[in-house]
C-alpha cells in the first residue's frame, strides 16, 4: 500500500509539472525537453537536445549527427541567445503551437519557432506534435492536415544537409542561406553568409558584411561554372528547383542514412563539402572554397583573367591592357583592364572566345533562358552596350550577356565554358 502511495504521488508529481523525459522523435504539447533528454530520429541518424560548444560552458538547443562519435552539429535554434542555467530551462510547446525554450521562471522565452497558430477546432494540441526527421529536418506537423506548418529546413545555420535547400522561396520570401558561427566556441552569427546573388541565375556568394569574398560561379546545369561545390559523383548529385515559386539548390547523397555528409561554411569563410569516415574516424573534405589565390573574388580586377597555373597570374582579356602596369609588375591586378582602343561600335568590331574560364561576375549580366547561343550573339552584337555574352548552361541554352565590366574571371586547363568577349577590328585580326 505504502508502495502504491509513493508510485501515485511520483506519476502526481510529473503530471502536475508537465514533465517527460523525450527519448522518442516527437514533442507533443503534453511533453517537455530538459537539459539531458534527446529526441532521436526513427532512423537513428540525426538527434536532437542541448550541448556545449567546443570549450564554453553556455548551452544551446541543436540537432547533430546521432551516429557519428564526434559531435557535429547542422543546426542550432537559439544560436544568439545562449542559456547560463542549465538546470531550469526547458523545450515545449506554448499555447500557439510555437515551439520554445524557457530558461528559469521567466513567461519570455529565449527563442522559440514564432509561427504563433493560436489552437482552434481545426489546429488542436491533439493533432500537432513536433517531429526531428531522419533527414534532420525539425517540422510541426498536423496529422489532420498532413503538411508542415514550421520547419527547421527553412532557417539554417551554418551546415547544408541532405535535401535542405540554398537559394529564395520566391513566394514566402525566405532566404535559404548559410551563416558561419563567431568561433568555434561560439555559434551565433559570424561574420560570413553564403546566400543566391547574381541577376537571375542560379550563383552563391560568400560575403563578409557587404564585401564580396569568394562565389561559385553560375550553375551551367551539371556543376557550379567554375567550382565545383555541389557536383555529380558517386555520392553527391544535385536537385535544381527554378520556377516561378522558387530558385533554389539542393543537395542530395546516395545512401544517405549510412553516408553523412554535409556542406558547411566555417569561421573563416571557407566552404567545405565533406562525408563522415569510419575508418579514419574523422571529416574528410572532398571539396574546399576558395582553393587558390583565383577564387579570391575579384583578384585581377575589371577585365582581367586569372590563371594560377601561370607565374604572373593576371592578365587582361584581348583589347584591354593594365590600368596600372607598375602595380601590374608588382602582381597587384586590383585596378584591372582598361580598353586599348576605344570601340567603335558596328565598324568591325566583332567577338573573340575565351575557353574554359569561370563566367564573370553575373550581377551586372542580363539574363534570358529562351535565347540560345546563336540569338545571344544576335541580341549582344545590336546592343553597342553589351560588353560580351555566353552561353548559360553547357547544352547551349540560356543567354548571359554582360553591360558594363566583366570581373572575377578565372581560367581553367579542364573544366569552365567559353566566354565571347567584344572587341575592335584590330584585335580581332590579331587572332584571325
Amino acid at each position: 500500500m505504502d508502495c502504491m502511495i509513493a508510485l501515485l504521488s511520483l506519476y502526481s508529481f510529473f503530471n502536475i509539472n508537465n514533465v517527460c523525459f523525450a527519448t522518442d522523435d516527437t514533442i507533443t504539447p503534453n511533453k517537455l525537453l530538459r537539459d539531458g533528454d534527446t529526441l532521436v530520429s526513427n532512423g537513428g541518424t540525426f538527434a536532437l537536445g542541448f550541448f556545449s560548444p567546443g570549450n564554453s560552458q553556455k548551452r544551446y538547443v541543436g540537432i547533430w549527427f546521432n551516429k557519428v562519435p564526434e559531435q557535429t552539429v547542422v543546426w542550432v535554434a537559439n544560436r544568439n541567445s545562449p542559456i547560463n542555467n542549465s538546470s531550469s530551462v526547458v523545450v515545449k510547446i506554448d499555447n500557439k503551437a510555437n515551439l520554445a525554450i524557457f530558461d528559469g521562471n521567466s513567461s519570455n522565452p529565449v527563442w522559440s519557432t514564432q509561427v504563433s497558430i493560436p489552437l482552434t477546432d481545426n489546429i488542436n494540441s491533439s493533432s500537432l506534435f513536433y517531429k526531428l526527421l531522419d533527414t534532420g529536418n525539425l517540422v510541426l506537423h498536423d496529422e489532420n492536415k498532413g503538411d508542415f506548418l514550421w520547419q527547421s529546413f527553412d532557417f539554417p545555420t551554418d551546415t547544408l544537409v541532405p535535401e535542405m535547400k540554398l537559394g529564395l522561396n520566391l513566394k514566402s520570401g525566405l532566404n535559404w542561406s548559410l551563416t558561419s558561427w563567431k568561433s568555434r566556441d561560439d555559434p551565433s552569427f559570424g561574420d560570413f553568409v553564403m546566400s543566391l546573388g547574381g541577376r537571375g541565375s542560379l550563383e552563391y556568394y560568400v560575403k563578409k558584411g557587404s564585401r564580396v569574398m569568394w562565389r561559385t560561379g553560375p550553375w551551367n546545369g551539371l556543376t557550379w561554372n567554375g567550382l565545383p561545390v555541389m557536383t555529380t559523383d558517386f555520392i553527391f548529385h544535385s536537385t535544381l528547383i527554378n520556377n516561378s515559386d522558387e530558385l533554389s539548390i539542393s543537395l542530395n547523397a546516395s545512401n544517405a542514412s549510412s553516408i553523412f555528409s554535409r556542406i558547411y561554411l566555417d569561421v573563416l569563410g571557407i566552404s567545405r563539402r565533406s562525408t563522415w569516415s569510419e575508418d579514419t574516424h574523422r571529416w574528410n573534405d572532398f571539396v574546399t572554397a576558395p582553393g587558390d589565390v583565383c577564387e579570391n573574388y575579384g583578384k585581377c580586377g575589371a577585365f582581367g583573367s586569372c590563371n594560377p597555373n601561370n607565374a604572373q597570374i593576371c592578365s587582361c582579356v584581348p583589347g584591354y591592357e593594365p590600368k596600372s602596369h607598375k602595380d601590374w609588375y608588382l602582381r597587384d591586378g586590383l585596378e584591372g583592364c582598361v580598353r586599348k582602343r576605344e570601340l567603335l561600335c558596328g565598324k568591325g568590331d566583332g567577338f573573340l572566345k575565351l575557353e574554359k574560364v569561370k563566367l564573370p561576375d553575373t550581377s551586372n549580366a542580363r539574363v534570358d533562358m529562351s535565347l540560345g547561343i546563336k540569338d545571344c550573339q544576335i541580341e549582344c552584337r545590336n546592343n553597342c552596350s553589351c560588353t560580351g555574352y555566353a552561353s548559360a548552361y553547357v547544352d547551349g541554352s540560356g543567354c548571359f550577356a554582360w553591360f558594363g565590366d566583366f570581373l572575377d574571371i578565372k581560367e581553367f586547363i579542364e573544366g569552365g565554358q567559353d566566354l565571347f568577349v567584344r572587341v575592335d577590328a584590330i584585335e580581332l585580326g590579331k587572332f584571325c
